[in-house]
């Protein structure tokens, strides 16, 4: 049953990624995306549960699906 819902979830997923791919990003952009993979896991390691929280909300925020699901009417994630 697991396994059926998680296809199911990635097939509807698709359409996002390809938006996604379909979004031109820069290599400032991709530079950006390693150093917030960098700063999370230093939160990590250190224990931070709030700036590791920051950081992994501005990566959604502006990873390729949220542009994509931006380009379908979606808004950002809010601060919880």
């Amino acid at each position: 049953m697991l396994i059926a819902t998680l296809d199911a979830l990635w097939d509807k997923a698709d359409r996002y990624r390809r938006l996604g791919l379909e979004i031109p990003h820069s290599n400032t952009e991709r530079e950006q995306k390693a150093a917030e993979h960098t700063e999370l896991i230093d939160y990590i390691v250190a224990g931070d549960v709030e700036g590791a929280a920051a950081v992994m909300l501005r990566h959604i925020n502006t990873s390729l699906g949220a542009k994509a699901a931006s380009r379908l009417g979606a808004g950002p994630i809010p601060r919880p």
